[in-house]
């Protein structure tokens, strides 16, 4: 199975199916091209979950902006 460092830190909390099923979904994105869009003009949840969220789509290979 494929690996990455933002992967392996959730290891412990989900199982490899689930990291691999990630990984599979990842690879059917190749090519595409996500657009992250916040309502917010400052901060709120989506600010910080993105701010976890763009390293792990980066390592993934996922273009994004």
């Amino acid at each position: 199975m494929r690996t990455s460092p933002q992967s392996d830190r959730y290891k412990r909390f989900v199982d490899e199916a689930l990291i691999s099923r990630i990984y599979q979904v990842a690879n059917s994105l190749a090519g595409l091209h996500v657009l992250h869009v916040n309502t917010t003009a400052k901060g709120g949840g989506v600010a910080e979950i993105l701010q976890a969220l763009i390293p792990l789509i980066e390592e993934l290979g996922i273009k994004h902006s």
